[in-house]
C-alpha cells in the first residue's frame, strides 16, 4: 500500500473535551478537617499555664512551691 493510502485508513477517535473543574474543591480538599474541639495537647498546656499562675500569686518560684 501506498503512504496516502495509509493516511486516510488511519481511524480518527474523537475526544471530547472534559467538563473545567471546579477550583474550590481543590481548596477545600487541602483544609484540614477535623473536629472543632481543642485537643487532649493544648487542653493539658492551658491546665499547666493556669496552675503556674495561680501558684505565681503567692510569690515563691514555682521549684520552691513543688518541693514543699
Amino acid at each position: 500500500m501506498s503512504a496516502k493510502k495509509k493516511a486516510s485508513m488511519r481511524l480518527t477517535i474523537p475526544i471530547t473535551p472534559r467538563a473545567p473543574r471546579n477550583p474550590l474543591v481543590a481548596v477545600a480538599k487541602l483544609r484540614q478537617a477535623g473536629s472543632h474541639r481543642a485537643s487532649r495537647k493544648t487542653e493539658r498546656k492551658t491546665q499547666q499555664r493556669a496552675l503556674k499562675k495561680y501558684l505565681r500569686k503567692d510569690g515563691l518560684p514555682t521549684t520552691e512551691r513543688l518541693a514543699t
